[in-house]
């Protein structure tokens, strides 16, 4: 797992350019050895409240990734 900082301070554009774009942040996306996006989610879908996450929903999330 590795979290990328978007943002007004640094953008970390070279990284995303990468990617598939998005406009929903924060934003997963599950990359092979290789480089190849293999799976992708959104995870607004997740929120309970502000800020915050269904641990159930989350973790059914993660889960489901490992998969892909």
């Amino acid at each position: 797992m590795l979290k990328v900082y978007f943002g007004e301070k640094n953008r970390n554009a070279a990284f995303f350019s990468k990617l598939p774009s998005t406009n929903v942040y924060p934003y997963f996306w599950v990359i092979s050895q290789d480089g190849d996006v293999v799976d992708t989610a959104d995870p607004s879908s997740l929120e309970e409240g502000s800020y915050r996450y269904n641990k159930a929903k989350f973790l059914e999330l993660i889960q489901k990734m490992k998969n892909a």
